[in-house]
Parts: C-alpha cells; sequence; structure tokens
C-alpha cells in the first residue's frame, strides 16, 4: 500500500539559544510513501516550519523560516481493529530562510511518533508527536572559532495531528 498524509503542527523550540530569539510557531507538511510488506514503509516528509520573532530579545528582527525534506523509514503496528501506532525516523536537508542573517541548505532529522484512527476504510486521522534537529553551521564570511559567528542549532518539538490516505 502507499500511505499518503497531510499533517498541521505547532512547534516549540527546545534549545536555550532558539527559544531566547523565537517563540512558539506552527508548521504543515506532507507526507507520502511505499510500504514494501505489512508495518514497514519507505515514506518522504516534506514540511515548512514557520519560527515568529521573539519580542524583545531577538537580535534577527525577524521569523526563521525552514523548509525541509527528509527521507526515511516508517514501522506502523496494529493495535486493534480500528487504531495503529506508528514511528518514523528520517534523514535530509532543511532550507533555513533568515533573510538578514543567513539562507543555507543544512542537514537535519526528524523522529516522529503518533496513533491512527481509522475514520474509513482507507481515511486515517490521529495525533502526531515529532522532534526536528537541524545541524548548525558557520555563517558564511564568519570566522567559525568566534562563538557570536556561529549559526544556532535548531531543535523543535512539533505536536499537532495527522490526515492520512491508504492507496491500494
Amino acid at each position: 500500500h502507499c500511505p499518503a498524509s497531510n499533517h498541521a503542527n505547532g512547534d516549540i523550540p527546545v534549545n536555550d539559544e532558539l527559544m531566547n530569539d523565537f517563540e512558539s510557531a506552527l508548521a504543515v507538511g506532507i507526507r507520502t510513501g511505499y510500504g514494501f510488506w505489512k508495518g514497514l514503509s519507505v515514506d518522504v516528509d516534506v514540511q515548512y516550519d514557520a519560527l515568529f520573532e521573539e519580542d524583545g530579545s531577538n537580535k534577527i528582527r525577524e521569523n526563521k523560516n525552514l523548509i525541509s525534506m527528509a527521507p526515511g523509514l516508517r514501522y506502523t503496528l496494529d493495535m486493534s481493529r480500528s487504531m495503529s501506532g506508528y514511528a518514523m525516523s528520517c534523514f535530509g536537508a532543511t532550507f533555513d530562510y533568515t533573510k538578514s542573517v543567513m539562507s543555507a541548505w543544512k542537514l537535519g532529522y526528524v523522529v516522529a511518533t503518533g496513533i491512527s484512527f481509522d475514520i474509513t476504510e482507507n481515511l486515517v486521522f490521529g495525533p502526531e508527536f515529532r522532534f526536528r534537529h537541524v545541524f548548525p553551521g558557520t555563517r558564511p564570511g564568519k570566522r567559525p572559532d568566534r562563538q557570536d559567528d556561529k549559526d544556532t542549532k535548531i531543535q523543535v518539538l512539533n505536536l499537532g495531528v495527522s490526515v492520512g490516505y491508504l492507496y491500494d
């Protein structure tokens, strides 16, 4: 089968560097995949995160926009006739668009888990929890040995819902 889903999440920054400059935000995304045998599928996850600037303490004075694309594996376990749980791990690239500071591609990963409740035979709905980590880089034209010239690492917790459709 081929699962496809859309998800909407609230982003909560979880590392101190990010929490000092950005507030909680929103994320939306799509995921599609192909199931090889019962329970295991290869998925591609595409997500957009918007972290809103923190009033007062944000030196950047603009929002941080992240566009991520990551392939990975997902394992789904049937818990009952109309409910299943899943875990997913993806590794890929994130485009960090923060115009006045840096816009660059960076590596990152996401791990997720959730529960799906069957609405119809092919339509599912349920809560989803994600952790996204984007590895920091060095700002172009800056010296990596100076602490103030290093890029902020990005760690966010996503809490939200997922709506999916299973194609046979």
